[in-house]
């Protein structure tokens, strides 16, 4: 039994135990399981976070657009930052530990090409890491930050959240089927 990831751009994903089946306009394809075979619980964990920040089913959303949920309930959704900061957990699990390695990497000013390269799919982690540093700063239309209140191109939480299930689903694609990086040197 699998579970279904819709991207915006790469079409339709079908993660399974043993594999993943990416459909899209033209053909259909199945990767060699390289990943979800050893790491099924924290690809499922991640992407099920992920899509809470896509769906706009954090708090700061929700708040945002009506809903009035009641933080001391149990039923209140979970706020943006503590699914931030679990789905870097999880990232970090799911690649035995690259994503956190790579993210330190990426976060010093100078980087050489030789550096960069011994990670291979830097260049994936790299808009995974944007994406969720976007979201960490408050830029997003929801944030009460008057840096980007009333501000053409700031996105939602659910636009950015999109864009990083994209993103995710592409590494885990990449790293499935044993792809190369999209930025190697």
């Amino acid at each position: 039994m699998g579970f279904i990831v819709e991207t915006s751009l790469q079409g339709l994903f079908v993660v399974t135990e043993e594999s993943i089946h990416h459909y899209d306009q033209k053909n259909e394809s199945e990767s060699k399981g390289l990943l979800v075979r050893s790491h099924f619980d924290d690809v499922y964990k991640t992407l099920w976070v992920a899509n809470l920040i896509k769906e706009g089913n954090v708090f700061e959303s929700k708040f945002r657009y009506g809903e009035k949920p009641d933080e001391s309930s149990d039923k209140s959704p979970p706020r943006l930052v503590v699914c931030l900061d679990a789905l870097e957990k999880l990232l970090s699990r799911t690649t035995d530990g690259e994503y956190e390695t790579a993210v330190g990497l990426l976060g010093r000013e100078k980087n050489t090409p030789a550096e960069l390269n011994k990670h291979k799919y830097w260049g994936e982690i790299q808009d995974i890491f944007w994406y969720i540093k976007e979201l960490r700063e408050g830029k997003y239309v929801e944030s009460e930050s008057l840096r980007y209140k009333g501000r053409r191109g700031i996105p939602r939480i659910t636009t950015t959240g999109r864009r990083l299930v994209d993103s995710i689903m592409d590494l885990f694609w990449k790293m499935d089927s044993s792809l190369p990086n999209k930025w190697t040197y």
